[in-house]
């Protein structure tokens, strides 16, 4: 399991298991679950006696998918939750802390995961279309609208929708990891689920 890679780093290690990285419990939910957030976020508290899932995770479901994302030698994993690859992307203090954010955020608001509008459904919200969002910014119903500028270190609204998928930003790698969770761990994935 991935875990052992984050047992000397409380943050990373709390962030990675409020992503859904935890284990399952026997009703098919999460242990611990609270009704204000879907069991693709709760997860095991380190420390507690509690049994492993008898199931795979999102945890081994992004170990086998996402550690080496379409065989390109990029371990989306560790470059949004640690920190990135050097050759794609210069790690920052808050690097890890803003791509864990953003994807938090997109399975908390369930924004993010579909094929036509990706992210810009997390910044820009369901009322507006990233053409209008570049002109006069989020709607009102955007749900992670600062996280994903954070994401993208950008000042315009412009320069956010266009660094989404950039690797240089931590908006790249929290991108590339949604897609990674809706093409292969998702809903009808029989190695894990990552998505809401």
């Amino acid at each position: 399991m991935r875990w052992t890679i984050f047992a000397g780093s409380a943050l990373v290690g709390a962030a990675w298991l409020a992503l859904g990285c935890g284990g399952a419990a026997k009703d098919g939910g999460t242990k611990n679950q609270s009704k204000a957030e879907p069991a693709a976020l709760t997860a095991k508290q380190p420390g507690a006696a509690q049994a492993e899932p008898a199931g795979p995770t999102c945890d081994s479901c992004r170990e086998r998918h996402c550690s080496n994302y379409r065989n390109f030698g990029v371990d989306l994993v560790a470059g949004c939750f640690e920190h990135p690859d050097p050759k794609l992307a210069k790690d920052d203090p808050t690097f890890a802390q803003d791509c864990t954010a953003a994807v938090r955020c997109a399975v908390i608001n369930n924004c993010g995961y579909t094929t036509s509008r990706g992210p810009s459904a997390c910044y820009c919200g369901p009322s507006k279309q990233p053409s209008e969002c570049i002109k006069s910014g989020p709607g009102d119903d955007a749900p992670c609208a600062e996280e994903w500028r954070r994401a993208t270190r950008a000042k315009s609204h412009e320069e956010v929708v266009s660094r989404f998928d950039k690797y240089e930003y931590p908006s790249g790698w929290a991108f590339a990891l949604i897609e990674c969770d809706r093409d292969f761990c998702g809903a009808k994935s029989r190695d894990g689920r990552c998505t809401p």
